[in-house]
C-alpha cells in the first residue's frame, strides 16, 4: 500500500515546493471545496430477508446475500449482532423481516484487510481514524423491519460497525497482538430492554 501511495501519490509539501503557495494554504483550499480526511463508506447492495425469529437470536443469523463478503466477514456481522447495545426483539418471530435500505455502508478495503501486511494494516488504521468524524450514525446502525406490521423492528450493526467492532483493526504494540474495540454505538443509544416477544405472527 505504501509502495502504491508513492508511486500514485504527492504529499502537500512535494505538490506545492516549487510554488508560492504553502503547504498549509493548499490543505485549507482542499478542505473547503469538500476535500475530507480518512475513508468514507461506500454503499453497497445487500439484498435478503431473515426470520424475526433469527433476529432475536443473532447467533443463526445467517447474513445476507452478497458476492463479496465471504464466511469471515459473515461471522463478524453475526459476532457484532450478538453485542450490539441497541438491538432490541422482532416483534413476530415467524415471519420475515427485511432490511429497511438495501444500499448499507462498508469501508472500501475491508474485505480484504486481512490480506494486508502490518504496516499496510497501520495505515489503514490511520484513514479509519481520520475519517471517522465525518460519518453518519447510519453508517453504524441499521434496521430490520417489516413495513406494515412491525415498521419499527430492531436495530442492527451495518456490515462497517462489524468490520470496525470484530476485525483487528488497531495496530498491535510490538510484544502484544490486534485487537478491537468495543462496539461502536450511534449517539444516544443504549441497549432496548424489551421483552423477549410473544406476539403471534401476522
Amino acid at each position: 500500500m505504501e509502495a502504491t501511495a508513492a508511486r500514485l501519490l504527492k504529499t502537500l509539501d512535494e505538490i506545492c515546493a516549487r510554488t508560492d503557495v504553502s503547504a498549509e494554504a493548499l490543505r485549507r483550499f482542499l478542505e473547503h471545496q469538500g476535500v475530507r480526511h480518512g475513508l468514507r463508506p461506500s454503499y453497497e447492495l445487500f439484498r435478503g430477508n431473515v426470520r424475526g425469529s433469527v433476529l432475536n437470536s443473532p447467533e443463526f443469523f445467517p447474513g445476507l446475500p452478497h458476492l463479496e463478503a465471504g464466511a469471515d466477514f459473515v461471522r463478524r456481522w453475526r459476532a457484532a449482532a450478538q453485542r450490539w447495545p441497541n438491538r432490541g426483539y422482532a416483534t413476530y418471530e415467524t415471519v420475515d423481516y427485511a432490511p429497511s435500505r438495501t444500499a448499507l455502508p462498508v469501508l472500501p478495503g475491508q474485505y480484504d484487510y486481512a490480506a494486508l501486511d502490518d504496516h499496510s494494516r497501520r495505515l489503514y488504521a490511520e484513514l479509519i481514524v481520520h475519517g471517522l468524524e465525518t460519518w453518519s450514525d447510519t453508517d453504524l446502525e441499521m434496521r430490520f423491519i417489516r413495513r406494515l406490521s412491525d415498521a419499527h423492528g430492531t436495530a442492527w450493526p451495518t456490515p462497517l460497525a462489524a468490520f470496525l467492532s470484530r476485525a483487528s483493526w488497531i495496530p498491535r504494540p510490538k510484544s502484544g497482538r490486534a485487537t478491537s474495540p468495543s462496539p461502536p454505538t450511534p449517539r444516544g443509544g443504549g441497549r432496548a430492554n424489551s421483552p423477549h416477544p410473544s406476539t403471534p405472527a401476522s
